[in-house]
């Protein structure tokens, strides 16, 4: 399983982004291979559509569930589509974040 976590920055330990589509970088985290992984959002300053092409990017890398504080309704409908879990949170930091999805996972 693929988790990508929006994030502010380009770190693991930035903050979560509040805007998928808009954000700074995704920090995606392999759980089978423990793999850590620190993409840049290089569609985040489109104009239209960006929502769409981010999540169709993020299907496109494997991902298979992501983490942000909204996404937005066409996003949402692309990832829905794709059976594509997504999960809101309104603070944290990636790695904080990420930490707790691998236990989870590992459980």
């Amino acid at each position: 399983m693929k988790i990508a976590v929006a994030c502010e920055g380009s770190l693991p330990e930035d903050s979560i982004s509040m805007v998928m589509a808009r954000c700074a970088s995704f920090q995606i985290l392999d759980t089978e291979s423990g793999n850590l992984e620190s993409k840049p959002n290089l569609l985040k300053d489109g104009e239209h559509g960006t929502g769409v092409k981010v999540a169709q990017w993020l299907l496109e890398e494997g991902v298979t569930l992501v983490v942000s504080g909204k996404v937005g309704p066409q996003a949402q409908k692309v990832f829905d589509e794709a059976g594509m879990k997504t999960l809101a949170l309104k603070d944290g930091r990636a790695s904080d974040i990420l930490s707790k999805l691998r236990k989870d996972f590992d459980s």
